[in-house]
Order: structure tokens, then sequence, then C-alpha cells
């Protein structure tokens, strides 16, 4: 499946959003094999590697070994992003769901941070829906 997938991507291409306590089950060798066998049997030649969620900002090593990883075995790799606030990570808005206070300087200071971290491993990036507010502050 994996072969005749490489071999159409031009025509259709499908990819996984692992999102970042997910890439927590790829730091050991067995949890990439067996990620690597998921995706081979299905088909789906690129994956997108979320670097924060919800309070949790992988490991710039880890995400570096996870990237070398797919793409040693020929899947291509995107960053990705969802920018959503939990506990002392920016701060939320004032409103009922749980999205940024993108005005606050904690906020930005914090996104920030994290993205100058990640810039360097990948070319291309996404940012996840979760890009709003509906802040009344």
């Amino acid at each position: 499946m994996f072969s005749l997938a490489k071999s159409r991507q031009n025509d259709l291409r499908f990819g996984v959003y692992i999102t970042a306590h997910s890439i927590e089950l790829l730091s050991t060798q067995a949890g990439r094999r067996e990620a690597l066998s998921l995706l081979r049997c299905n088909g789906i030649t690129r994956v997108y590697l979320e670097v924060y969620r919800s309070g949790l900002v992988v490991p710039v090593p880890l995400l570096r070994e996870v990237r070398d990883f797919f793409q040693r075995n020929d899947i291509e790799v995107t960053g990705g992003i969802a920018t959503v606030p939990w506990g002392d990570f920016g701060v939320r808005q004032r409103g009922r769901l749980d999205w940024f206070n993108w005005q606050n300087e904690k906020t930005q200071r914090d996104l920030k941070k994290v993205m100058r971290d990640v810039a360097p491993i990948f070319d291309t990036f996404i940012v996840d829906d979760f890009l709003c507010t509906a802040d009344t502050s």
C-alpha cells in the first residue's frame, strides 16, 4: 500500500496530524516502529508533528528524533501547533471557550518562545484551527 501511495502522491496524498501528547508515545523505538507500520499499511505519506497543545511543549530533542526517524523512512514531515491555553502557558481569553487572549503579552511571549525553538526543525508549519478568539477584555 505504501509503495502505491508514494507512486501516486501527486494525485492524492494522505497525512495524519500527531498531537503533542501522542508524540510522547513516539519517544521509544517500539513506539516509532508501531507508528511507522500503521502509516505504511494505510498508505500515509505525511505526518504533522504537533509541537504544543494545552500546556504541553514537546521537547525539541524529541521532535528532532521523531522528525528524523520519519524522514529516514520516506515519510514527509510538517510541524504543527494547537494554540490553546493551559496552566501557566499563555493567558486564557475572557469568554466561554478555551482560547488564548492574543493581546496579552504573556501569551505572545510564551508562543514566541515555542515557535523560535521549533522553527529550525521544520520547513513547513501548520497552525491548528484554534487560532481564534472571542475575547471580551
